[in-house]
């Protein structure tokens, strides 16, 4: 037997195979359902957007059991307000920092303008070189100020 992060026993070579997907009638769309923590979840949401299409619940139910199997799973990057998403993260970065006014109002709007170009529910987990680097490019400020 293997333990999980979520602290549950499966068999070797086994895998997590719970969790469903449902169409809500009312919304007009789809969500997964977890049991997760000792508690039913429903995660509305996949990078973002709501879930419109069958396939895209699907999806996202294969992607949840596979990280937790892997022991990555957190189910509060799938919540609205995510701590890991830029938005939210940029916020309480900003709050942990004593600067100047000044520089501090730099860095607020150059956080702006990142959570613009990335979007607020972007995850920050997902960042790669290349799209800091396509962002690093695109910034129009001095060496300095980059």
């Amino acid at each position: 037997m293997t333990k999980t992060a979520k602290n549950v026993f499966l068999p070797i070579g086994g895998g997590y195979m719970g969790g469903s997907y449902h169409f809500h009638e009312p919304a007009g769309r789809y969500y997964v359902s977890i049991y997760y923590n000792r508690k039913q979840r429903k995660i509305w949401k996949y990078n973002g957007e709501p879930i419109w299409h069958e396939k895209t619940a699907n999806k996202l139910l294969s992607k949840i059991r596979a990280e937790m199997d892997d022991g990555v799973f957190l189910l509060q990057s799938y919540m609205p307000d995510s701590p890991i998403s830029l938005g939210k993260y940029s916020e309480q970065w900003l709050s942990s920092l004593s600067l100047s006014p000044a520089t501090m109002d730099f860095y607020r709007k150059e956080i702006n303008y990142s959570v613009k170009y990335f979007g607020e529910d972007f995850d920050i987990r997902k960042f790669m070189f290349s799209k800091l680097q396509i962002f690093y490019n695109d910034l129009h400020l001095t060496i300095k100020g980059k």
